[in-house]
Formats: C-alpha cells, structure tokens, sequence
C-alpha cells in the first residue's frame, strides 16, 4: 500500500500506528531530522558573521592624522678641550760633544736667529784647531820642496842626467804631498766648525718652552737641549677618544664649523680649522692627536692656555619633527604610516630616529614636506586596511 502522505509530523506516528517502523528508528529519524535542522542554522549565522566581516573592513576606519611640517637643517657638536701650542717647535742640540761651559736662556725668553742658547768648553777643540794649522804647514812646506825636487829632476832629465824612472818618482811625490796639503786643510775647516758648534745658536724666532740641560754637564750630539715655539702659527691641540673620533675629510665640500674658546678669555672665540689628525691611536691613552689652527689669533692668546675646540656639523639627512606615538616599532626598525588623504591608503614608510625632545621625535627618511602621518593607534594598523581622517594635527 502506498501512502502519499504531505505532512511529515504525521509520517511518525502513522509509521508506528501501522507497525512499519519501530519506537527506537522513530528515534534515530527525529534525532538526524533535529541535527539537520542545527547545521543549517550554524551555516547561516556564520554566514552572516563573515558578511559583517566583510562589511567591516570595506568600511574606512577613522585615524588622527599628523601633517608635517618643513624639514629642519639640525646640526651636531661636540667641544674638546687641549692646550694652544705652536705649530712649529724647534729642538735645539749641539753638533758636537762637550761639558756646557754656560747657559745663556731660561724659560720664557725671547729669541732671534744667531741667539746663543748654551756654551761647551772650548779646550779641546782650541787644541785639535791648532793640530789641524800644523799639520797644513806642513803639508805645504812638503808640497814646496817635492815641487822644486820635480823641478830639478826635470832639468836633469832634460841633459840625460837621470832616468826617466826617476823623474817619474819625484812627480809621484809632490803629487802625493799636494793630496796630504788638501788632506790637512780640510781637516783644519773640519776644526774650525767643530770649534764654531761649541757656541748653539738658535735657527729660528721664537719662545723657550723648555730647558733640558745645565751648565756643568756632559752632552752629546744631537742631545736635545730646549725647545724653541716658533713665532707665527698657533694651534689648539686635543686628544680625541675613540668614541668621539670625527670622520672628517678636510676635501669634503661642506666643512664643519669649528671655533676655539679659552678658559681664561670667557669671551673670545676663534676660528680654526683641522690641519690635521693622527691616523693612528696612542699606546698608552688610546686617543687621536688633533691639531686645529687659529685663524688669525688676537695678541692676547699664550702658549700653553686651555682652549676647547668646539666642533658644529650640519647634518646632510634633513629631519622632521613629529609625535612619538606616530612611530611604529618592528624589531629594530622604526616606521610611520604615510596617510592618501585622497584615497585613504596606508604606506608603512622606514624611518631613522635622531634624537628626542618631549613628546616629539626627530626623524630622517624618505618623506617630504605636508605629507600625512598616522599620529594615534598605529599599532593597529595594517597596509590591506583603509582609512578615513578624522582629525588632522600641525
């Protein structure tokens, strides 16, 4: 018998009623009826989630943005303290050995070339002088009678009086006696200067810096006896740290600007220039001599005065400012979100931080002037992601 029936509450008991189906599969049809039912609900609902999703973020999300402002030129420093020196320092020493009779300079002086600065004893160099006169006399005296001998020989020679080998040998000894005469002449100029370099004179114009030697010693050649500053040039001398050292090349096209400033002179300031910087560190203090040259230095500077050399660079990179909380950090790097106030598209832009001032931020990178910058929530932001301005910051 079939049965055409339209309700399917009724199927059920119907079944039952005609013994068709069992009590347990009336069950088993009703609890995969009910399920059915269930899955279908979930499925619309999370359809209905992921609709709003989407109309979520289809919707433009309201941001503050920061407008910025024209790049400012900043600029680093960095002051070094030293001392002024002379460009120019002179080591005065004797040429020749000796105990030093006298010393004529102390510290201080003034000096000119052909200034006596020590005196040696004079004995011993008076004595060879008189053994080198000697000896020319003698030598001349020798080279006078081998002179006329040759004369004579030759004469003989001339009458087949003596041999040829005679004559030979009588030419072969005023030859010899004219080279002993040359001989002791010059040792005679050699005693001369020697006798000379007794007195040391100074070569240059100048100060006494220093004194390393005292009447009643012995010295040497070449013995460094004082120190002379040469008249003229005057530097500002620093040694630098190897973590302040300057990569400055004085070929640069923009140089930085650099000016002295003393200690005991408050209010003068002088400019200067690095004329050099050593390439390599010092053993013992691991820093970097620097010579800076003052630019026509007024009289009132001294030798030996505490001069800071103050250092100021213009950065080539130009800066903005903006807020902190614009910055976005991912790892080590910092970024910002550039805002299309047109169109509401995000660009995570790198920057580099400078340095802080408050709540601001200097940074250095690709932007421009007026371009437009997520100032708040920028933690939450994504480049897929379109925005809307809600309030604009200057």
């Amino acid at each position: 018998m079939v049965l055409n029936i339209r309700n399917r509450k009724l199927l059920i008991p119907f079944l039952i009623a005609t013994g068709v189906v069992t009590l347990g599969a009336a069950a088993a049809y009703k609890q995969h009826h009910d399920s059915q039912s269930l899955d279908s609900k979930d499925a619309s609902t999370e359809a209905a989630l992921e609709h709003s999703a989407a109309e979520h973020e289809n919707t433009p999300l309201p941001v503050r943005v920061y407008r910025i402002g024209t790049a400012r030129t900043t600029y680093s420093s960095q002051s070094l303290t030293g001392t002024v020196k002379a460009r120019y320092e002179h080591i005065s020493s004797f040429r020749v050995s000796g105990k030093i009779l006298k010393r004529h300079v102390n510290v201080g002086d003034r000096v000119v070339p052909g200034s006596i600065l020590f005196e040696l004893d004079r004995e011993d160099y008076e004595l060879q002088h008189k053994t080198a006169l000697a000896n020319v006399e003698v030598a001349r005296a020798s080279v006078a009678q081998s002179t006329a001998e040759e004369k004579r020989v030759n004469q003989l020679r001339r009458t087949n009086a003596v041999s040829a080998s005679e004559y030979e040998r009588s030419l072969s000894e005023r030859d010899i006696a004219v080279g002993r005469l040359d001989a002791a002449e010059k040792q005679l100029q050699l005693a001369i200067n020697q006798l000379k370099y007794c007195e040391l004179r100074s070569d240059v114009e100048g100060t006494i810096v220093s004194v390393e030697a005292e009447a009643g010693q012995v010295v040497v050649p070449g013995m460094a006896l004082c120190s002379i500053a040469q008249s003229g040039e005057l530097e500002a001398v620093v040694d630098i740290p190897e973590n302040r050292l300057m990569s400055y090349d004085p070929a640069q096209t923009q140089a930085p600007t650099i000016e002295v400033s003393f200690w005991s002179l408050p209010d003068l300031q002088v400019k200067a220039k690095l004329r050099e910087l050593s390439p390599s560190a010092d053993p013992i203090t691991r820093t970097y001599r620097g010579r800076f040259t003052l630019k026509q230095p007024p009289s009132q500077i001294r030798l030996g005065m505490t001069a800071t050399v103050h250092i100021r660079e213009e950065n080539a990179q130009p800066r903005f400012q903006i807020p902190s909380t614009a910055i976005v950090r991912s790892g080590t790097e910092s970024a910002v979100w550039l805002v299309d106030c047109g169109s509401g598209k995000l660009t995570l832009v790198p920057v580099t931080m400078e340095s802080f001032q408050g709540e601001t931020v200097a940074v250095s990178g690709p932007l421009k002037d007026s371009d437009c910058i997520v100032s708040a929530g920028v933690q939450k932001l994504d480049a897929s992601r379109t925005v809307r301005v809600w309030e604009i910051q200057k």
